[in-house]
C-alpha cells in the first residue's frame, strides 16, 4: 500500500540552505578551482538521496540541538564524509588508474575537511572520537565482508553488512547524542536500530538494481544469494546474467526480496514509533513507497508478459453476426477474469496494473444480462471491490494506490448495477472531489499525489488537481443512473454545460479523444431527458465525426469506434448517420480476433502532472507504459472489447 501519513516538513528548504553553505565553505578554502568544482559537483548531489544534504536534521527533533551553527557544521561534515566514502566506493569499482588517483585525492580532501569541522565541535579527548573510530572500522569490515561473499550465510549476517556499510550515517546520530548530553541510552539504541533496519531495506533495493555490477565486481549480492539457494552455486555459474535476471523476475524472487525489504522498514518504523522524528519517518515512508511502486512494476511486467502471450492475434476467418460477435466478446471478458486475484486487470503504467478501476469499469457495463447472473454470483469480483474500499471510504486505480474520483465513480457504478448500496458517507466523500467550478478532479490532495509519485523532481501537480471533463462526464452519468438531483448534481451539470458551450475545443484530460466523455455525457443526458445538455453535446459529436472519424478508423482505434457506434445507436437524434453506423458495425465484425477480443487501442494518456491543457499541440506524446506525457494501450483489451460489445449491442437494438 502507498502510504501518505507522514508529510514532508522542511527537507526542500534544508537542501537549498545546505547547497549555499557548501559552496560558501568550499569557496573559502585554498584549493584549485577544479577540485572545488568536483567537491561541490551538483551531479553527485542529484544522483544521491537528498537527505544526505541535511542528515543530522533527520534525528535532531529527538536530540533538540538548538544551536544552528553546530547543526550546519554537523551537516557539512556529514556530507563531506559521505562523499569521501562514496568516492572510495567508486574507486574500488573503477579500475582506471587516472580516475583512482583523482578519486583518492577528492576523498582525502573531503575526509580531512570533515574531520576539521568535527574537531571544532569535539576536543581530542572527547568520547565522540571513540565512536568515530568504531564507525570507521565498521566500514572497513563492511568492505572485507563484501569482497568475501561466502562469509554471509544468513540474513543476520546481511543486516550486519548493511549496518556497517552505512556506518558514516550513524556518525550523525553519535554526534547529536554527545552534543545534546541527553544520556538516554535506550533512545540512542532505538535510533541506531531503526537506522540499521532502514539501511538493510535500502541495501536490498540497491542489490536488486546493481545485480549485474555486483557479480562483475565479485561483491556480495542478496539476489544472487537467493538464486544460489534456489538453483545451487554450480547451476548459477553456468547461466548467463540475462538468464539469471529472467529467473529472478519470473520465479518471484525479486518480489520476495521486496517483501523482505518492506518487513525491515516496518521494523525501522517500530523502533521510533513513539518519537518525534517526522523527517526520519518520512524517509522511511518514501523508501516504503518506492519499494511498493517497484513491486507494482515488477508484478505488472510479469502479468503483462503472460497475458499478452495468451491473447489471439488471428482474425476470425468469417465475420460473425452482430449477436454472435457480441456474445463471443462477452465470453472473452468472462474468460479473462482472474479467479486467483478475484478481479479483472488492464492498463499498465508507473502505478502498476489497474485491477480496482478496471474491475469497476468491466462490471459497470450494460452488456451484463439476466443469463449472466450465475457467472456474476459465482465470481468474487463484487466482493473484491467491496474489500478494496480504502480507509478513506473510496477506491483507487489499484489495490496499492491512493483513492481517486474516477476509480471510485466506476466502482460505485458497478456496485449499484449489481444491487449493492452506496452509503451516504461514501457519496459525501466522493463529492469532496468536486471543485468550485462544479467539475470533478481526479485527485483532491496535492500533497498526497506528490508523496505517491515519490519523485524528487515533481513538485507541481496542479494539472491533476483541476476539474477534468472526462472525470466529470463519468460522475454525471453515475448521478443520472442513481437519480440523484442535489446541489452537487446541478453544479456538475452547469460545469459540463459551460465546457460544451465553449467555442474552443474541449480536451479530455486522460483520454486521447473526447468521444470517451461525449459518450458518457450523452448517455446521462438521455437518462435525464435533459434537452439542453443533449443540444450542447450533439454538435460536438457531429464535429467529431467530421474531423476525427477518419483518423480513428485508419488507426484501427476500436475503443473509440465502439463508443461512437453506441452513441449513434441509442438515440433518434442521430438517425441521419445510419450508413455510418452500418460501416462501423461492419468494421468491428471484420476485425474481431478468434478469442472474441478486439485489438488494444491507443486511448488513455498520462500527462505530466503540472500540465493544465493536455490537448496542447506542442506536447510530444510517446506510446509506452513508463513515465508521463505518454499514451498507454489497454494491453488486456478489456476496455476496447467492452466498448465494441456495447456498440454492437446498441446497434443491434436500433435496427430491430
Amino acid at each position: 500500500m502507498i502510504y501518505t501519513i507522514e508529510k514532508p516538513q522542511k527537507s526542500q528548504d534544508l537542501k537549498k540552505q545546505f547547497l549555499d553553505q557548501l559552496k560558501y565553505f568550499i569557496s573559502k578554502n585554498k584549493m584549485p578551482d577544479n577540485i572545488k568544482g568536483l567537491i561541490t559537483d551538483e551531479k553527485f548531489i542529484k544522483e544521491n538521496p537528498s537527505y544526505y544534504t541535511y542528515y543530522p536534521h533527520l534525528f535532531n527533533t529527538v536530540f533538540k540541538v538548538t544551536n544552528v551553527e553546530i547543526l550546519n557544521t554537523l551537516t557539512l561534515a556529514g556530507f563531506l564524509y559521505y562523499k569521501a566514502v562514496m568516492v572510495i566506493d567508486e574507486m574500488f569499482d573503477d579500475k582506471s588508474k587516472e580516475k583512482n588517483f583523482l578519486g583518492f585525492l577528492i576523498s582525502d580532501i573531503c575526509k580531512e575537511e570533515a574531520i576539521k569541522l568535527l574537531s571544532s565541535l569535539f576536543s581530542l579527548e572527547h568520547q565522540f572520537w571513540s565512536s568515530w573510530n568504531g564507525r570507521k572500522f565498521q566500514y572497513v569490515k563492511a568492505y572485507e565482508i563484501d569482497k568475501n561473499p561466502h562469509k554471509i550465510i544468513s540474513y543476520e549476517d546481511y543486516e550486519e553488512l548493511a549496518d556497517y556499510k552505512c556506518a558514516f550515517g550513524k556518525v550523525a546520530i553519535d554526534a547529536l547524542y554527545h552534543i545534546s548530553e541527553t544520556n538516554d541510552l535506550v533512545e540512542y539504541s532505538n535510533l541506531l536500530s531503526s537506522h540499521k533496519f532502514f539501511y538493510t531495506a535500502f541495501q536490498i533495493t540497491d542489490d536488486i538494481t546493481d545485480f549485474q555490477e555486483d557479480i562483475e565486481n565479485e561483491q556480495f549480492n542478496i539476489a544472487l544469494f537467493e538464486l544460489e539457494k534456489k538453483l545451487g552455486k554450480e547451476e548459477v555459474k553456468q547461466k548467463s546474467i540475462g538468464e539469471l535476471k529472467k529467473i529472478l523476475y519470473l520465479e518471484g524472487i525479486i518480489n520476495e526480496l521486496y517483501e523482505k525489504a518492506l518487513t525491515y522498514l516496518k521494523k525501522a518504523k517500530e523502533y521510533v514509533e513513539g518519537y518525534d522524528l517526522y523527517e526520519w519517518k518520512f524517509e522511511i515512508q518514501k523508501l516504503h513507497n518506492a519499494i511498493v511502486k517497484n513491486q507494482l512494476n515488477v508484478k505488472g511486467f510479469i502479468d503483462v508478459f503472460y497475458i499478452k502471450n495468451q491473447l489471439s492475434n488471428v482474425l476470425l476467418e468469417t465475420s460473425e453476426t452482430i449477436k454472435k460477435a457480441s456474445e463471443k466478446g462477452k465470453i472473452f471478458i468472462k474468460k479473462e477474469y482472474d479467479e486467483r486475484k478475484k478481479c479483472w486487470q488492464d492498463y499498465f503504467n508507473d502505478a502498476g496494473i489497474s485491477d480496482v478501476w478496471t474491475t469497476g469499469f468491466v462490471l459497470s457495463q450494460d452488456y451484463w444480462d439476466i443469463e449472466d447472473i450465475d457467472f456474476l454470483n459465482e465470481i468474487k469480483a463484487i466482493s473484491f471491490l467491496k474489500s478494496q474500499e480504502k480507509e478513506t471510504g473510496l477506491w483507487g486505480y489499484n489495490t496499492k494506490w491512493i483513492p481517486d474520483a474516477d476509480s471510485s465513480t466506476f466502482v460505485m457504478r458497478a456496485l449499484t448495477k449489481h444491487k449493492k448500496k452506496i452509503s451516504k458517507e461514501t457519496l459525501e466523500l466522493w463529492c469532496n472531489f468536486q471543485n468550485d467550478d462544479g467539475g470533478f478532479s481526479t485527485y483532491k490532495n496535492d500533497e498526497e499525489v506528490i508523496i505517491s509519485l515519490n519523485s524528487e523532481t515533481i513538485v507541481d501537480v496542479k494539472g491533476w488537481m483541476q476539474s477534468h471533463f472526462c472525470v466529470s462526464a463519468a460522475a454525471y452519468l453515475f448521478l443520472c443512473e442513481q437519480g440523484i438531483n442535489n446541489k452537487s448534481f446541478q453544479k456538475l451539470k452547469n460545469y459540463l454545460s459551460k465546457e460544451l458551450e465553449k467555442k474552443e475545443n474541449i480536451h479530455s484530460y486522460w483520454w486521447t479523444s473526447n468521444m470517451y466523455a461525449f459518450n458518457l455525457v450523452y448517455k446521462g443526458a438521455i437518462i435525464e431527458q435533459d434537452k439542453k445538455l443533449l443540444s450542447l453535446v450533439l454538435p460536438h459529436i457531429w464535429s467529431f465525426i467530421e474531423e476525427e472519424y477518419i483518423k480513428i478508423k485508419e488507426t484501427n482505434n476500436y475503443f473509440y469506434l465502439g463508443l461512437l457506434l453506441e452513441v449513434l445507436s441509442i438515440s433518434n437524434e442521430l438517425k441521419k448517420y445510419e450508413m455510418l453506423r452500418e460501416e462501423i458495425s461492419n468494421l468491428l465484425l471484420k476485425n474481431q480476433f478468434e478469442d472474441g477480443s478486439w485489438k488494444e487501442s491507443e486511448a488513455m494518456r498520462i500527462p505530466y502532472p503540472s500540465i493544465i491543457n493536455a490537448g496542447h499541440p506542442e506536447i510530444k506524446w510517446s506510446v509506452t507504459d513508463k513515465g508521463t506525457n505518454i499514451i498507454v494501450k489497454d494491453f488486456h483489451r478489456l476496455f476496447t472489447t467492452s466498448a465494441c460489445i456495447s456498440g454492437l449491442r446498441a446497434y443491434a437494438k436500433c435496427i430491430k
